[in-house]
Protein backbone atom coordinates (compact mmCIF):
# COMPACT_ATOMS: atom_id res chain seq x y z
CA UNK A 1 0.00 0.00 0.00
CA UNK A 2 1.54 3.61 -1.21
CA UNK A 3 2.35 5.97 1.58
CA UNK A 4 -0.51 8.38 -0.30
CA UNK A 5 -3.60 6.14 1.26
CA UNK A 6 -1.92 4.15 3.76
CA UNK A 7 -3.03 6.94 6.68
CA UNK A 8 -6.13 7.55 4.65
CA UNK A 9 -7.42 3.76 4.91
CA UNK A 10 -5.99 3.30 8.42
CA UNK A 11 -8.54 6.63 9.40
CA UNK A 12 -11.31 4.75 7.51
CA UNK A 13 -11.07 1.23 8.22
CA UNK A 14 -11.17 -0.52 12.02
CA UNK A 15 -7.90 -1.15 12.94
CA UNK A 16 -5.00 -1.08 10.91
CA UNK A 17 -2.29 -3.76 11.55
CA UNK A 18 1.62 -2.62 13.12
CA UNK A 19 2.86 -4.66 10.15
CA UNK A 20 2.60 -6.66 7.46
CA UNK A 21 4.79 -9.58 5.82
CA UNK A 22 6.52 -8.64 2.68
CA UNK A 23 4.82 -11.39 0.77
CA UNK A 24 1.34 -10.29 1.94
CA UNK A 25 0.65 -6.93 0.91
CA UNK A 26 -2.37 -5.04 2.91
CA UNK A 27 -5.79 -5.39 1.04
CA UNK A 28 -8.59 -2.83 1.24
CA UNK A 29 -11.61 -3.80 3.30
CA UNK A 30 -15.15 -1.34 2.65
CA UNK A 31 -14.99 1.76 3.78
CA UNK A 32 -17.96 2.90 5.97
CA UNK A 33 -20.45 5.18 4.79
CA UNK A 34 -18.88 8.91 5.47
CA UNK A 35 -22.43 10.15 4.69
CA UNK A 36 -23.83 11.70 7.79
CA UNK A 37 -27.79 11.57 8.89
CA UNK A 38 -26.98 14.93 10.17
CA UNK A 39 -24.39 16.10 8.40
CA UNK A 40 -22.45 19.38 9.27
CA UNK A 41 -22.86 22.56 8.22
CA UNK A 42 -19.19 22.16 6.78
CA UNK A 43 -18.25 25.75 5.87
CA UNK A 44 -14.46 26.09 5.67
CA UNK A 45 -12.74 29.54 7.04
CA UNK A 46 -12.72 31.74 4.07
CA UNK A 47 -15.85 31.05 2.67
CA UNK A 48 -18.83 33.61 3.47
CA UNK A 49 -21.97 31.95 4.71
CA UNK A 50 -25.01 32.75 2.77
CA UNK A 51 -28.09 34.19 4.58
CA UNK A 52 -29.65 31.60 5.89
CA UNK A 53 -26.51 29.28 6.72
CA UNK A 54 -26.32 30.24 10.25
CA UNK A 55 -23.12 30.54 11.93
CA UNK A 56 -19.60 29.34 10.44
CA UNK A 57 -18.81 26.11 11.88
CA UNK A 58 -14.75 25.08 12.50
CA UNK A 59 -15.59 21.91 10.21
CA UNK A 60 -15.14 20.59 6.80
CA UNK A 61 -17.38 17.91 5.29
CA UNK A 62 -16.75 14.47 5.60
CA UNK A 63 -15.51 12.47 2.93
CA UNK A 64 -14.08 15.01 0.58
CA UNK A 65 -10.67 16.27 -0.10
CA UNK A 66 -8.82 19.50 -0.99
CA UNK A 67 -5.11 19.79 -3.09
CA UNK A 68 -2.47 20.11 -0.61
CA UNK A 69 1.47 20.68 -1.62
CA UNK A 70 3.98 17.93 -0.97
CA UNK A 71 7.21 18.93 0.24
CA UNK A 72 8.96 18.14 -2.79
CA UNK A 73 6.26 20.25 -4.98
CA UNK A 74 4.14 17.67 -5.52
CA UNK A 75 0.22 17.67 -5.17
CA UNK A 76 -1.32 15.77 -2.86
CA UNK A 77 -4.58 15.38 -1.21
CA UNK A 78 -6.05 16.53 2.55
CA UNK A 79 -9.03 14.33 3.48
CA UNK A 80 -11.72 15.61 6.01
CA UNK A 81 -12.02 13.49 8.78
CA UNK A 82 -13.81 13.78 11.83
CA UNK A 83 -14.67 17.19 10.82
CA UNK A 84 -11.52 18.70 9.98
CA UNK A 85 -8.71 18.53 7.76
CA UNK A 86 -6.66 15.59 7.68
CA UNK A 87 -2.45 16.20 6.75
CA UNK A 88 -0.97 16.52 3.23
CA UNK A 89 -1.01 12.95 1.95
CA UNK A 90 1.66 12.97 -0.74
CA UNK A 91 2.08 10.06 -3.72
CA UNK A 92 4.78 7.72 -3.79
CA UNK A 93 6.88 5.90 -6.04
CA UNK A 94 5.67 2.77 -7.10
CA UNK A 95 6.56 -1.05 -5.55
CA UNK A 96 10.25 -2.13 -6.21
CA UNK A 97 9.31 -5.58 -8.49
CA UNK A 98 6.53 -7.28 -9.76
CA UNK A 99 3.44 -5.05 -9.98
CA UNK A 100 0.96 -8.46 -9.67
CA UNK A 101 2.93 -10.01 -7.27
CA UNK A 102 0.37 -11.02 -4.61
CA UNK A 103 -2.64 -9.93 -6.44
CA UNK A 104 -6.14 -12.10 -5.81
CA UNK A 105 -8.55 -12.06 -8.50
CA UNK A 106 -11.62 -11.57 -6.33
CA UNK A 107 -9.61 -7.78 -5.11
CA UNK A 108 -11.34 -4.72 -6.10
CA UNK A 109 -8.97 -2.28 -7.87
CA UNK A 110 -6.99 0.35 -5.22
CA UNK A 111 -5.02 2.58 -5.69
CA UNK A 112 -1.68 1.98 -4.76
CA UNK A 113 0.23 1.52 -7.56
CA UNK A 114 -0.13 -2.47 -7.47
CA UNK A 115 -2.30 -4.39 -9.78
CA UNK A 116 -4.88 -6.07 -7.44
CA UNK A 117 -7.09 -7.67 -10.10
CA UNK A 118 -4.34 -9.80 -11.50
CA UNK A 119 -5.28 -8.51 -15.11
CA UNK A 120 -2.25 -7.02 -15.58
CA UNK A 121 -3.31 -2.95 -15.56
CA UNK A 122 -2.30 -1.16 -12.52
CA UNK A 123 -4.81 1.83 -10.91
CA UNK A 124 -7.23 1.40 -13.94
CA UNK A 125 -10.70 2.35 -13.70
CA UNK A 126 -9.85 6.11 -12.13
CA UNK A 127 -9.75 4.17 -8.74
CA UNK A 128 -7.39 7.29 -7.63
CA UNK A 129 -8.32 10.34 -5.90
CA UNK A 130 -8.62 13.10 -9.20
CA UNK A 131 -8.95 17.17 -7.09
CA UNK A 132 -8.57 18.40 -11.12
CA UNK A 133 -11.16 20.92 -12.84
CA UNK A 134 -10.24 20.97 -16.30
CA UNK A 135 -12.05 21.49 -19.91
CA UNK A 136 -14.31 24.35 -18.48
CA UNK A 137 -16.24 27.60 -20.00
CA UNK A 138 -17.24 30.50 -18.30
CA UNK A 139 -20.50 30.63 -16.73
CA UNK A 140 -23.09 33.04 -18.79
CA UNK A 141 -26.56 31.95 -17.27
CA UNK A 142 -27.23 31.79 -13.57
CA UNK A 143 -29.02 29.22 -10.95
CA UNK A 144 -32.09 29.72 -9.56
CA UNK A 145 -33.88 27.96 -6.57
CA UNK A 146 -37.57 26.63 -6.19
CA UNK A 147 -40.19 24.44 -3.90
CA UNK A 148 -41.98 22.02 -5.36
CA UNK A 149 -44.32 19.92 -3.08
CA UNK A 150 -47.72 18.89 -2.27
CA UNK A 151 -49.64 22.17 -1.92
CA UNK A 152 -46.93 24.20 -2.48
CA UNK A 153 -47.23 27.12 -5.07
CA UNK A 154 -43.88 27.95 -6.35
CA UNK A 155 -41.45 31.05 -6.34
CA UNK A 156 -38.45 30.87 -8.77
CA UNK A 157 -36.22 33.17 -7.64
CA UNK A 158 -32.32 34.08 -8.36
CA UNK A 159 -29.86 31.39 -5.78
CA UNK A 160 -26.23 32.24 -7.52
CA UNK A 161 -24.57 34.46 -8.44
CA UNK A 162 -26.06 37.17 -6.59
CA UNK A 163 -28.19 39.23 -8.76
CA UNK A 164 -30.81 42.08 -8.67
CA UNK A 165 -33.18 39.77 -10.66
CA UNK A 166 -36.87 39.37 -9.44
CA UNK A 167 -38.00 36.36 -8.07
CA UNK A 168 -40.95 34.52 -10.54
CA UNK A 169 -43.94 33.78 -8.35
CA UNK A 170 -47.45 32.11 -8.08
CA UNK A 171 -47.26 28.94 -10.77
CA UNK A 172 -48.28 26.02 -9.49
CA UNK A 173 -45.59 23.27 -9.53
CA UNK A 174 -47.19 20.57 -7.30
CA UNK A 175 -45.33 18.76 -7.52
CA UNK A 176 -43.77 18.85 -10.84
CA UNK A 177 -39.89 20.40 -12.36
CA UNK A 178 -39.04 23.75 -13.85
CA UNK A 179 -37.29 23.39 -17.01
CA UNK A 180 -34.91 25.97 -18.31
CA UNK A 181 -35.24 27.23 -21.46
CA UNK A 182 -33.32 29.85 -23.91
CA UNK A 183 -33.29 33.48 -23.31
CA UNK A 184 -34.46 33.27 -19.68
CA UNK A 185 -37.36 31.45 -20.65
CA UNK A 186 -38.96 28.91 -18.01
CA UNK A 187 -40.85 25.99 -18.74
CA UNK A 188 -42.96 23.79 -15.98
CA UNK A 189 -44.48 20.22 -16.09
CA UNK A 190 -47.66 18.74 -15.05
CA UNK A 191 -48.45 14.91 -14.13
CA UNK A 192 -51.87 16.17 -15.63
CA UNK A 193 -51.49 18.42 -17.79
CA UNK A 194 -48.44 18.04 -20.00
CA UNK A 195 -45.76 21.25 -20.22
CA UNK A 196 -46.12 25.01 -20.56
CA UNK A 197 -43.29 28.22 -20.59
CA UNK A 198 -44.42 30.41 -17.99
CA UNK A 199 -46.04 33.73 -18.56
CA UNK A 200 -45.77 36.29 -16.42
CA UNK A 201 -48.14 38.57 -18.04
CA UNK A 202 -50.57 36.50 -19.96
CA UNK A 203 -52.04 32.65 -19.81
CA UNK A 204 -49.01 30.01 -20.07
CA UNK A 205 -48.61 28.32 -23.53
CA UNK A 206 -48.73 24.62 -23.84
CA UNK A 207 -46.08 23.09 -25.28
CA UNK A 208 -47.49 20.16 -27.77
CA UNK A 209 -45.97 16.69 -26.68
CA UNK A 210 -47.86 14.42 -28.97
CA UNK A 211 -48.02 10.74 -29.01
CA UNK A 212 -46.88 10.07 -25.78
CA UNK A 213 -49.67 8.96 -23.16
CA UNK A 214 -48.09 10.14 -20.05
CA UNK A 215 -46.04 13.20 -19.38
CA UNK A 216 -42.42 13.69 -20.34
CA UNK A 217 -40.20 16.13 -19.60
CA UNK A 218 -38.83 17.60 -22.95
CA UNK A 219 -35.91 19.45 -23.50
CA UNK A 220 -35.23 22.75 -25.61
CA UNK A 221 -32.77 24.17 -28.44
CA UNK A 222 -31.61 27.57 -28.94
CA UNK A 223 -35.20 28.53 -31.03
CA UNK A 224 -37.12 27.36 -28.02
CA UNK A 225 -38.17 23.95 -29.46
CA UNK A 226 -38.97 21.25 -27.60
CA UNK A 227 -37.07 17.49 -27.99
CA UNK A 228 -38.82 15.19 -26.39
CA UNK A 229 -38.92 11.05 -26.36
CA UNK A 230 -41.61 8.23 -25.28
CA UNK A 231 -42.53 4.97 -26.70
CA UNK A 232 -38.49 4.45 -28.44
CA UNK A 233 -39.27 7.40 -30.94
CA UNK A 234 -37.65 10.97 -30.65
CA UNK A 235 -39.64 14.06 -31.43
CA UNK A 236 -39.73 17.31 -32.31
CA UNK A 237 -42.46 19.56 -30.59
CA UNK A 238 -45.80 19.13 -32.17
CA UNK A 239 -45.16 15.56 -32.53
CA UNK A 240 -42.43 15.26 -35.85
CA UNK A 241 -40.75 12.76 -35.80
CA UNK A 242 -36.32 13.27 -35.57
CA UNK A 243 -35.58 9.23 -35.02
CA UNK A 244 -36.85 6.23 -34.37
CA UNK A 245 -34.94 3.86 -31.46
CA UNK A 246 -34.98 0.42 -29.97
CA UNK A 247 -34.57 1.42 -26.37
CA UNK A 248 -36.61 3.45 -24.10
CA UNK A 249 -34.26 6.92 -23.98
CA UNK A 250 -35.03 9.99 -21.53
CA UNK A 251 -33.70 13.35 -23.22
CA UNK A 252 -30.98 14.69 -20.74
CA UNK A 253 -30.41 17.79 -22.55
CA UNK A 254 -30.76 19.98 -26.30
CA UNK A 255 -27.85 22.50 -27.31
CA UNK A 256 -28.06 25.46 -29.01
CA UNK A 257 -28.63 23.83 -32.72
CA UNK A 258 -30.68 21.41 -31.20
CA UNK A 259 -28.63 18.28 -30.93
CA UNK A 260 -29.47 15.80 -28.37
CA UNK A 261 -27.99 13.80 -25.62
CA UNK A 262 -29.97 10.93 -24.81
CA UNK A 263 -29.34 7.87 -22.12
CA UNK A 264 -30.95 4.41 -22.51
CA UNK A 265 -33.19 4.49 -19.52
CA UNK A 266 -31.58 1.50 -16.84
CA UNK A 267 -28.66 1.15 -18.48
CA UNK A 268 -25.28 3.53 -18.61
CA UNK A 269 -25.46 4.13 -22.43
CA UNK A 270 -25.27 7.50 -23.99
CA UNK A 271 -26.10 8.26 -27.26
CA UNK A 272 -26.04 11.94 -29.47
CA UNK A 273 -28.48 12.61 -31.54
CA UNK A 274 -27.85 15.12 -34.68
CA UNK A 275 -30.61 17.39 -35.98
CA UNK A 276 -30.60 15.17 -39.56
CA UNK A 277 -31.67 12.32 -36.91
CA UNK A 278 -28.26 10.52 -36.89
CA UNK A 279 -27.59 8.56 -34.10
CA UNK A 280 -23.47 8.21 -32.42
CA UNK A 281 -22.66 6.33 -29.57
CA UNK A 282 -20.68 8.62 -26.72
CA UNK A 283 -18.41 6.95 -24.59
CA UNK A 284 -17.61 7.47 -21.54
CA UNK A 285 -14.39 5.08 -20.77
CA UNK A 286 -13.85 2.54 -18.66
CA UNK A 287 -14.81 2.65 -15.19
CA UNK A 288 -14.35 1.06 -11.90
CA UNK A 289 -18.14 0.43 -10.48
CA UNK A 290 -21.56 1.26 -12.19
CA UNK A 291 -22.49 4.39 -14.12
CA UNK A 292 -26.27 5.38 -13.08
CA UNK A 293 -28.31 8.04 -13.41
CA UNK A 294 -27.93 11.35 -14.73
CA UNK A 295 -28.75 14.89 -13.38
CA UNK A 296 -28.12 18.83 -13.44
CA UNK A 297 -26.72 19.38 -17.36
CA UNK A 298 -26.25 22.50 -18.16
CA UNK A 299 -25.78 24.03 -21.68
CA UNK A 300 -23.63 26.32 -23.29
CA UNK A 301 -23.62 26.65 -27.02
CA UNK A 302 -22.52 23.04 -28.23
CA UNK A 303 -20.90 21.95 -25.33
CA UNK A 304 -23.06 19.85 -22.69
CA UNK A 305 -22.15 19.56 -18.93
CA UNK A 306 -23.92 16.73 -17.37
CA UNK A 307 -23.17 14.51 -13.78
CA UNK A 308 -23.54 10.56 -13.68
CA UNK A 309 -23.53 8.91 -10.38
CA UNK A 310 -21.13 6.34 -9.84
CA UNK A 311 -21.59 3.58 -7.41
CA UNK A 312 -18.51 1.09 -5.79
CA UNK A 313 -18.47 -1.72 -3.78
CA UNK A 314 -14.99 -0.20 -2.60
CA UNK A 315 -15.67 2.87 -2.30
CA UNK A 316 -17.92 5.72 -1.58
CA UNK A 317 -19.58 6.65 -4.44
CA UNK A 318 -19.14 10.63 -6.60
CA UNK A 319 -20.28 12.00 -9.32
CA UNK A 320 -18.24 12.76 -12.40
CA UNK A 321 -19.12 15.76 -13.97
CA UNK A 322 -18.63 15.23 -18.45
CA UNK A 323 -18.39 18.08 -20.97
CA UNK A 324 -19.58 16.82 -24.42
CA UNK A 325 -18.59 18.32 -27.08
CA UNK A 326 -21.86 17.85 -29.75
CA UNK A 327 -19.59 19.28 -32.32
CA UNK A 328 -17.56 16.39 -32.38
CA UNK A 329 -19.27 13.80 -30.36
CA UNK A 330 -16.16 13.43 -27.87
CA UNK A 331 -16.76 13.72 -24.19
CA UNK A 332 -14.01 14.46 -21.72
CA UNK A 333 -13.75 14.89 -17.53
CA UNK A 334 -14.75 18.03 -16.05
CA UNK A 335 -14.18 16.77 -12.04
CA UNK A 336 -15.28 13.96 -9.96
CA UNK A 337 -16.96 15.23 -6.93
CA UNK A 338 -16.63 12.48 -3.93
CA UNK A 339 -19.66 11.49 -1.98
CA UNK A 340 -21.99 13.01 -3.95
CA UNK A 341 -24.47 11.42 -6.68
CA UNK A 342 -27.06 14.15 -7.55
CA UNK A 343 -26.13 17.89 -8.96
CA UNK A 344 -25.95 20.68 -11.11
CA UNK A 345 -22.99 20.86 -13.09
CA UNK A 346 -21.85 24.14 -14.40
CA UNK A 347 -19.84 24.91 -17.42
CA UNK A 348 -17.04 26.84 -15.19
CA UNK A 349 -16.39 23.61 -13.06
CA UNK A 350 -18.50 24.38 -10.04
CA UNK A 351 -21.03 21.91 -8.73
CA UNK A 352 -24.19 22.43 -6.39
CA UNK A 353 -25.09 19.27 -4.77
CA UNK A 354 -26.37 17.16 -1.55
CA UNK A 355 -24.04 14.94 0.07
CA UNK A 356 -24.89 11.37 -1.11
CA UNK A 357 -27.34 9.19 0.91
CA UNK A 358 -28.85 12.10 2.71
CA UNK A 359 -32.43 13.38 2.70
CA UNK A 360 -33.76 16.50 0.51
CA UNK A 361 -33.72 18.41 3.96
CA UNK A 362 -30.05 18.08 3.37
CA UNK A 363 -28.00 21.10 2.75
CA UNK A 364 -27.16 22.07 -0.54
CA UNK A 365 -23.16 22.23 -1.01
CA UNK A 366 -21.28 24.46 -3.67
CA UNK A 367 -18.33 22.66 -5.13
CA UNK A 368 -16.48 25.59 -6.22
CA UNK A 369 -13.64 24.92 -9.54
CA UNK A 370 -10.82 25.44 -6.74
CA UNK A 371 -11.28 25.16 -2.87
CA UNK A 372 -12.71 23.16 -0.64
CA UNK A 373 -16.44 22.91 -0.68
CA UNK A 374 -19.14 25.50 1.32
CA UNK A 375 -23.01 25.38 2.49
CA UNK A 376 -24.86 27.11 -0.16
CA UNK A 377 -28.23 26.97 1.66
CA UNK A 378 -30.29 24.87 4.64
CA UNK A 379 -33.21 25.55 3.11
CA UNK A 380 -35.18 22.67 3.47
CA UNK A 381 -36.68 20.60 -0.21
CA UNK A 382 -35.29 23.23 -2.29
CA UNK A 383 -34.34 22.49 -5.77
CA UNK A 384 -31.90 24.30 -8.34
CA UNK A 385 -32.02 24.59 -12.07
CA UNK A 386 -29.80 26.72 -14.47
CA UNK A 387 -31.33 29.31 -16.57
CA UNK A 388 -29.15 30.08 -19.47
Amino acid sequence: MSGFHSVLLCALIAGCPESHPPDDPPRPGLRPDLSLSDPPSGIPDGFPAPPDAGPIPETCIEGTADRCLCPDGAEGAAYCRAGSWGECECPTEPPDGDPSAGCREEDPEWCDRRDNDCDGEVDEGHVCPDLSVSNTLPVTGSVWSYRAGEGIVSVLEPFWPATDDEPLGGFDLRPNPVIPGPDGRVFYGSNWDGTFELNPDGPDRAVSTRHCVHYIRPKFSGSGEAIYACSGVVRREGGTVIAEIPWSVSVVAVTESGRALLRVNGEPDWYLLGVDGTIDSVPLGHWEGELRSHSGATVSGEQIFFAVWRERESEDDEAIVFRLNADTGTASIVRRVPNTRYGIALPDGRFFARLARTEPSAPILEFPPDGPPRVASTVEGLELVYRP
